[in-house]
């Protein structure tokens, strides 16, 4: 429907409140960025700035604060000087089992999980199962199957390397 399409200068003023939004999710990655504060920083209400994200991303403010926040969690995740429960922290989630939640319902894995696929040596970890949660000395998540994959994993590996020596 023709009479539903914006004016070409309402289309660049929502795309001006929508580069603004974005960089400001990027800026305030680190902190407990609402969609409140989003709409708030940007100078509309937040119906109007999910209106704009539906139609411009295909998504909600929400859900694009949180997929933001996910990838930035990645970088951290590939390396081992923060515990799952820090990062969760520095990117604004009170709740670490949240953080946990989002990130498997986002990535189809646990932040462990994903972490340890950078961590370990190629083909070295064997399929996760889920069973009950506890923690690993890092303070880490993880499960009871998943560290025993890993333990058998880690000495079939060494075994080998010792082996074909």
């Amino acid at each position: 429907d023709v009479s539903k399409k914006p004016s070409p200068a309402s289309e660049r003023a929502h795309r001006m409140v929508l580069d603004k939004a974005m960089q400001t999710v990027s800026e305030g990655i680190y902190g407990k960025l609402t969609v409140n504060d989003l709409a708030a920083a940007v100078n509309v209400s937040s119906s109007q700035l999910t209106v704009l994200f539906r139609n411009y991303l295909g998504m909600t403010p929400a859900k694009y604060i949180t997929h933001i926040r996910l990838e930035e969690s990645k970088s951290f995740l590939s390396e081992k000087k923060m515990s799952i429960g820090e990062i969760a922290e520095l990117l604004g989630y009170d709740n670490v089992y949240y953080f946990c939640n989002q990130f498997k319902k986002f990535e189809g894995m646990s932040p462990l999980e994903y972490r340890l696929k950078f961590l370990m040596p190629k083909g070295y970890i064997e399929p996760f199962s889920k069973n009950e949660n506890y923690y690993d000395t890092y303070g880490d998540v993880c499960t009871a199957k998943v560290y025993t994959d890993i333990i058998h994993s880690f000495i079939s590996f060494v075994f080998n390397k010792i082996l074909f020596l």
